[in-house]
């Protein structure tokens, strides 16, 4: 590629990204011990029980 045809923003080849999208809200995964009974009371309210512990997590540090 010459040097005016990289400083040209159309002659630019189309770069192909792999994998997942970044998230601009990425979560951090971490090994975390809880009590059994506090992981089946949130399982037990269906699905996304992660999500809303997180919010509850949220709620409880005054993050919302």
């Amino acid at each position: 590629m010459t040097a005016a045809a990289r400083t040209d923003p159309d002659a630019q080849p189309n770069l192909i990204r792999r994998g997942r999208p970044r998230l601009s809200n990425a979560k951090l995964a971490v090994l975390l011990r809880l009590d059994p009974d506090v992981i089946e009371r949130f399982k037990a309210g269906g699905t996304r029980w992660q999500t809303r512990m997180n919010d509850a997590l949220r709620r409880a540090a005054g993050l919302d």
